[in-house]
């Protein structure tokens, strides 16, 4: 995922851009694990569905694929937005039912730091990914 130029211009938005700077790399490891982590376990919950393409746009290296998930029980959109970088598509956000990931976890995080600070999000971020490390085995 490439969801990290949302993030920093949350963190520069509240005066931490200096901060950000210096623990950078940490965060976007810690972030990239674990929108992955999310992601994964969303899509091992579902069994048995299909997925169906709807249609696909393409604008200036940025592209949204459009799907819906189907099957008896359920049926809901599931959009991928994208950015080609050096001629590579990469996810950066994924829309569930009108829901935006990245946007979701912008608004949580932006609401730690808000309340705490950039250090107490990273501090829940490296003990969120403890916890996925220990489940996994």
């Amino acid at each position: 995922f490439q969801a990290e130029d949302g993030i920093r211009d949350l963190v520069r938005s509240r005066g931490l851009g200096d901060v950000y700077k210096r623990q950078r790399q940490e965060f976007v490891q810690l972030f990239k694990a674990f929108l992955s982590d999310q992601y994964a376990a969303r899509i091992e919950g579902y069994a048995g569905e299909r997925v169906v393409y709807l249609s696909e746009r393409t604008v200036d290296g940025y592209a949204e694929v459009r799907t819906r998930l189907v099957s008896d029980k359920l049926d809901f959109p599931m959009d991928y937005r994208l950015t080609n970088k050096g001629g590579t598509w990469y996810a950066y956000d994924v829309i569930v039912d009108g829901v935006s990931l990245v946007m979701n976890y912008r608004s949580q995080f932006g609401k730690i730091i808000g309340e705490s600070s950039f250090q107490e999000l990273l501090r829940r971020l490296r003990e969120r990914r403890g916890s996925e490390e220990k489940a996994k085995t």
